[in-house]
């Protein structure tokens, strides 16, 4: 899944994936709610392509949002 990270809350006719990291952390729980147990995020295209750092930012964000804090240290 390629997710679009906004630094805002995106409208409620915002595509899967794009948006803030709560809403795409809401996204994944709805996913886990259908039965997926496993996804793959890519954040190596569009303005951060090139920017390590941010890429690895936001998968820590969302990994944050969606894990609960006892499991991720």
């Amino acid at each position: 899944m390629f997710p679009e990270v906004s630094q805002t809350d995106l409208g409620s006719d915002r595509l899967p994936m794009n948006g803030s990291i709560q809403q795409i952390a809401q996204d994944i729980h709805e996913l886990e709610k259908l039965g997926v147990n496993h996804i793959n995020l890519v954040f190596d295209f569009g303005t951060i392509a090139n920017d390590l750092d941010k890429r690895l930012s936001y998968a820590k964000q969302i990994r944050d949002a969606i894990v609960p804090p006892l499991l991720t240290r």
